[in-house]
């Protein structure tokens, strides 16, 4: 049976991909997620974990373009890893859509426990929110898994 997940709000509404679960609320916050209106999943035999929110945007934030704003949260990343010392590194950054809306990805890598991770964020503005996707994994575990996050994106709809 077909799980379908929504935001609070009811703003975005996913596919659970098929071997995923729902992290509890602990799990998300050790995971260092504690934002309002998240979801997070996890597929723990493929250590994979995805998630997405949405927040309503200021009218500051309206004006921003979406690369900015992904300008803007690469920085809050970058700040939080600096003080957690986690060696924080830019893969790429790129163009895509999320229900036929533009969309714009960032895609770096990090250093938790000994442990490399790649995360990748996309970020899209829709109807007076953000709203952002996220996917992480260890580094060898990542590529090969990163059509889960490709198949939770292309069936996503926004309201």
């Amino acid at each position: 049976m077909t799980e379908i997940l929504k935001t609070e709000d009811g703003v975005i509404e996913a596919v659970m991909p098929e071997g995923f679960r729902l992290m509890s609320d602990t799990e998300a916050a050790d995971a260092g997620q504690s934002e309002l209106n998240m979801i997070m999943i996890k597929n723990d035999r493929k250590h994979f974990m995805m998630s997405f929110s949405c927040r309503k945007l200021n009218f500051l934030a309206k004006a921003l373009s979406l690369k900015t704003a992904l300008n803007d949260h690469e920085k809050k990343i970058e700040s939080a890893s600096a003080k957690q010392k986690l060696n924080y590194r830019k893969l790429a950054s790129s163009a895509c859509t999320v229900d036929s809306e533009e969309a714009a990805s960032l895609r770096y890598e990090y250093t938790v426990q000994n442990t490399v991770q790649v995360s990748e964020y996309v970020l899209v503005k829709h109807n007076g929110y953000y709203c952002g996707f996220s996917c992480a994994a260890r580094k060898e575990n990542f590529e090969e898994n990163y059509h889960l996050f490709e198949e939770l994106l292309s069936k996503v709809k926004l309201h």
